[in-house]
C-alpha cells in the first residue's frame, strides 16, 4: 500500500485530534466547513458551467477544429491537433 492511500485518513484522524486538543465541539466545526465549502460550491458553479459549456460549443460547432487548422499551418513546429485543440483548451476549461 502506498503512502497516498493514507492521505485522507491522516486528515481526518488530524482535523479531530486538534478539536479534542482544543476542546472544541467536533459537529458545529465540521458543519461550518460544510456550510462554508457549500458557500463556495454554489459561488462557483455558475462561471465554470458557463465556460465548460462555451468549449463544448466551440468544440461541436467546429471552430476550434478550424482554428487548429490555421494555427498547424502557421506554427514554426509541427504540432499534432489533438495536442493543439488540448492546449487551447485547456487554460479555459481548467480541466
Amino acid at each position: 500500500m502506498s503512502a497516498a492511500q493514507y492521505a485522507v485518513p491522516a486528515l481526518i484522524l488530524a482535523a479531530l485530534a486538534l478539536c479534542l486538543k482544543n476542546r472544541a465541539d467536533i459537529y458545529p466545526v465540521f458543519c461550518s466547513g460544510v456550510s462554508e465549502g457549500l458557500k463556495t460550491a454554489v459561488k462557483i458553479l455558475p462561471p465554470m458551467v458557463a465556460v465548460m459549456s462555451a468549449a463544448a460549443m466551440l468544440r461541436e460547432a467546429g471552430l476550434l477544429e478550424a482554428l487548429c487548422a490555421l494555427l498547424c499551418r502557421y506554427l514554426p513546429i509541427n504540432i499534432d491537433r489533438d495536442i493543439l485543440t488540448l492546449a487551447l483548451l485547456r487554460p479555459v476549461s481548467g480541466s
